[in-house]
């Protein structure tokens, strides 16, 4: 079953739902959902559904350290309360140059 092909469900009812489905697939991203990764980094022109965590993959390496390094610039520009959140998902990534850039 493709999740794109639910009916939708009342307002505020569609995670329930989800939740309760039987289809591997919608179970995998309830999963995802709920679980999760501290980084996430997906290949939406391969991936576009956002399935495959490529965050460890050295391909994309340099995109990761240079969207990291973006986006801890905006964090710390807007003292955004989950920096602090951020720098330690990026300190435990072998990535973690990204930290030094300030």
């Amino acid at each position: 079953m493709n999740v794109n092909s639910i009916s939708p469900a009342p307002p505020g009812r569609r995670f329930a739902a989800m939740n309760a489905s039987t289809d591997p697939a919608i179970q995998s991203r309830v999963k995802q959902l709920i679980e999760g990764e501290a980084l996430m980094l997906f290949d939406t022109a391969t991936d576009p559904s956002e399935r495959q965590n490529v965050i460890r993959d050295p391909k994309f390496a340099n995109e990761f350290n240079e969207l990291s390094r973006k986006l801890l610039s905006h964090m710390r520009r807007t003292n955004d309360p989950q920096l602090v959140a951020l720098e330690t998902a990026l300190m435990h990534h072998t990535n973690a140059d990204v930290r030094k850039s300030k």
